[in-house]
């Protein structure tokens, strides 16, 4: 395979605009036997700018990495394809594409980020990528062998979709999204559960949606937002056909905005082995133009979920390393990576280093709309509540959460039903009876202000429970008595811990029939019981 520094096939006769930027008809950036690459740094007044289609890895390998500036797709665009493989005839695509800054925007169809034979993967991890339509495993042709759509939000990066965010439009084909920082926005999660069947010379191929198609769809949370903008409250916003979503050990964030949500016990922690690293050899990674795929391998067929990608250094045209994007889940101890493409004719094996999965992260709600669990979650960090409530609509709706972060402004009402306990943290309502243990947390802006966690109903507080003043530093030294803690419609049984020496001034806790108050004092501190 021949190494090619840059080759744009322009589609139609490139046109210039009058501030000199390149526009084309269409640009195809790998394209039909070469292997392209365009480093894409700019300052913010250069871009790139195609009427009909930008595609990386058509029926090829092409890559991208964005640094800064702005691409735009925007005018009577068709698609963005990432990795595609056009007909049965062709040479599987296998397209790269590294957002980690500036500016890009799709506006007609959307990005198609393809399985099927063919691998993509588009990783966002800085600057703001928005779009119409995301479309993850589909294929132009119906494939005889599976292939892989990735899709990566992470770091500080946004990607916000008009549309629907469709995944698994192909059968044979994996799609993997990973929410892992940043903020993925679209209209809703949807998995297409389509079959592709051969048609006419077995070129061609038509589409019917049907149930039970070889597609799976793993989405991963490990400390990224999702934010969807479909208005209806039923359970359409986040689709039950996705094979499992995993919260791994940077928690899930869901933005519900003003509407109420249905949250029906989708959310999985991970299970048995992941995979931890792949260490990266190769005595030439020079040879490479751009970053190649990285294909997770478990020969026993029990692992799922894991991606990678592997870090491409523009400056030094070198590969630095490859990066565990998520885990997965159940892998074995034979499972390997194969790090293909990229420029290189070579596929470098390396063994993957697989150990069990940490517990997931906890779960945090944004939004003012309220979240309702009508299922069993599965997480094991602390369940926060920024804006709006976390209502409970069946029994132990959160096994083993380890407590609850509810804001100033925001709640979780129990509603009655059985649940469990633990640590308790910030200045809103919780609205229940509650097994308060651990710590007590709360903010010393909130004390200032005036604010305080209130529980409605009754609350036991276990021997040893220690009361937590975060930025503690901001009390005055004279601070005047405030509430921390205080109880409405039912009694509180025992009291916090309190240690001097986490506040910097001299201060005392002290406890009337249902609410603790923390104020400074001269003299001798006293905790009273």
């Amino acid at each position: 395979m021949k190494k090619t520094i840059l080759t744009i096939l322009m589609i139609a006769a490139a046109i210039t605009t009058a501030a000199a930027q390149p526009r084309a008809a269409g640009i195809r950036i790998g394209a039909t036997g070469l292997d392209a690459s365009y480093q894409h740094t700019m300052n913010s007044t250069q871009f790139i700018g195609a009427d009909i289609g930008l595609d990386f890895g058509y029926n090829a390998n092409g890559y991208l990495e964005m640094s800064d500036g702005f691409i735009d797709v925007s005018k009577n665009s068709i698609w963005m394809l990432i990795g595609v493989k056009t007909s049965r005839a062709e040479t599987p695509g296998h397209g790269v594409v590294h957002v980690k800054g500036g500016r890009m925007v799709h506006n007609s169809v959307g990005f198609g980020v393809n399985g099927g034979d063919s691998y993509g993967h588009f990783r966002v991890s800085g600057g703001v990528v928005s779009n119409t339509t995301l479309i993850v495993g589909k294929s132009l042709y119906a494939p005889t062998s599976g292939g892989e759509g990735t899709v990566t939000v992470d770091g500080d990066g946004e990607l916000s979709v008009k549309g629907y965010a469709q995944l698994g439009a192909m059968s044979n084909s994996v799609s993997i999204l990973n929410l892992n920082g940043g903020d993925f926005r679209p209209f809703a999660i949807q998995v297409l559960t389509n079959r592709c069947q051969m048609s006419g010379a077995g070129v061609d191929s038509f589409c019917e949606f049907l149930e039970g198609a070889n597609n799976p769809v793993y989405v991963n949370f490990n400390g990224g937002r999702y934010s969807p903008s479909i208005e209806w409250s039923s359970r359409d916003w986040m689709s039950s056909r996705v094979r499992r979503y995993t919260v791994f050990a940077g928690g899930a964030a869901i933005d519900t905005g003003a509407y109420p949500r249905e949250l029906h016990g989708i959310l999985k922690a991970p299970t048995g082995n992941g995979v931890k690293s792949i260490p990266f050899s190769c005595d030439e990674p020079w040879r490479y133009i751009g970053s190649p795929y990285v294909k997770i391998v478990d020969p026993a067929g029990t692992g799922y979920g894991a991606s990678a990608f592997a870090e491409f250094d523009s400056v030094n045209g070198t590969i630095s390393g490859v990066t565990v994007i998520s885990p997965g889940c159940d892998y074995s101890e034979e499972t390997y990576a194969e790090i293909a493409f990229g420029g290189w004719t070579n596929t470098v094996r390396v063994t993957a280093e697989v150990a069990p999965n940490d517990l997931s992260g906890g779960f945090t709600k944004y939004g003012s709309g309220e979240l309702q669990l009508t299922a069993a979650g599965d997480w094991h960090g602390v369940t926060a509540v920024k804006e709006g409530k976390l209502s409970f609509y069946v029994e132990n709706a959160l096994p083993n959460t380890a407590g609850y972060d509810i804001s100033a402004g925001a709640s979780v009402d129990f509603r009655g039903l059985p649940h469990g306990g633990g640590s308790l943290a910030g200045a809103g309502v919780l609205i229940g009876d509650y097994e308060l243990s651990g710590t007590f947390t709360i903010d010393a802006n909130d004390i200032i202000a005036g604010r305080c966690m209130t529980v409605n109903g009754n609350l036991n507080i276990a021997p040893g429970t220690r009361l937590v003043v975060k930025n503690a530093e901001l009390l005055s030294e004279k601070f005047v008595s405030k509430a921390v803690l205080k109880v409405q419609n039912g009694t509180m049984t025992g009291t916090l811990d309190f240690d001097v020496s986490s506040i910097p001034v001299l201060s005392a806790l002290r406890k009337d029939d249902s609410t603790l108050r923390l104020g400074s004092v001269y003299g001798t501190t006293v905790v009273i019981r």
